[in-house]
C-alpha cells in the first residue's frame, strides 16, 4: 500500500485525504502541525508521497518553506505542493516541492497521478 504524507493543519483537507486513501487503497498519514510533519516524516521516510500546505502553523502566512527544504535533504520523492493561497503554491515549487494543485478540486486528481492510481 502506497503511503502518504499530508501537512494540512485544515481538518476538512484532512478528512478528504483520508476518506479517498480508504477508497483508493493509500495510507494517510496526518500532521497538522509543521513539527508533526518534520516528526512522522522522519519515522516515515518511505512515503510515496508528500502533500504539503503553504501556512499550517500561521494562519494566512508562509511558513512551511524550511520544512520542505528539510525534508528534501534526505527526500527525493514526489512533494505537492498543496495550499489554497495559490501564490504560496509557487514559493514551494521554488523551495523544492515538485508539483502543485491548480485549484482545490484538483488534491485528489493530482494524488492519484502522482501515485499512478487508476
Amino acid at each position: 500500500m502506497k503511503k502518504v504524507l499530508v501537512v494540512n493543519d485544515n481538518e476538512k483537507i484532512q478528512s478528504i485525504v483520508r476518506t479517498f486513501g480508504e477508497l483508493l487503497s493509500f495510507a494517510a498519514i496526518q500532521a497538522t502541525s509543521l513539527k508533526e510533519g518534520k516528526d512522522l516524516y522522519d519515522q516515515n521516510q518511505d512515503v510515496d508521497l508528500i502533500v504539503m500546505d503553504g501556512s499550517v502553523d500561521n494562519n494566512h502566512e508562509l511558513d512551511s518553506i524550511p520544512l520542505v527544504k528539510e525534508m528534501r535533504k534526505t527526500y527525493e520523492g514526489p512533494i505537492l505542493a498543496a495550499s489554497s493561497n495559490f501564490l504560496y503554491n509557487e514559493d514551494l515549487i521554488r523551495a523544492g516541492c515538485s508539483h502543485k494543485i491548480d485549484s482545490p478540486g484538483d488534491l485528489i486528481a493530482k494524488i492519484r497521478l502522482i501515485l499512478g492510481i487508476e
